[in-house]
């Protein structure tokens, strides 16, 4: 196994045992550095209450891929606050908008309203 290999599935297995150990500890460390969350965080509310979102940001994140985010998770990451970005990614502000421009490929956003009539 290379070395970046080695470094990856170690990342991969803190990262998902911050996840099962978090509920615990109450926070949520999104990407194993150390940057925990607390879990009822305004922040973390849409992707804590999506069955498997967590994971899937998780393993998007990791192998930079944001085709692993299901339609589910597109959801909850598009109901994000643009504020609540840097506190979930702080180490890469580039992952968040590539997550919203993926998601809004797969969730379309509602269309507006046509103007009104006048009458």
């Amino acid at each position: 196994m290379s070395q970046g290999r080695k470094i990856y599935a170690v990342i991969l297995i803190i990262s998902c045992l911050t996840i099962l150990a978090s509920p615990c500890f109450g926070t949520i460390d999104l990407i194993g550095l150390g940057f925990g969350l607390p879990i009822g965080n305004p922040c973390l509310v849409s992707f804590v209450n999506t069955q498997g979102c967590i994971q899937e940001l998780i393993a998007s994140f990791l192998s930079l891929q944001v085709h692993l985010i299901g339609p589910q998770c597109c959801k909850a990451a598009m109901a994000i606050d643009d504020n609540c970005w840097p506190k979930i990614f702080p180490l890469n502000p580039l992952f968040p908008p590539e997550i919203k421009n993926y998601c809004a490929t797969i969730i379309p956003l509602p269309s507006p309203l046509p103007p009104a009539i006048p009458y």
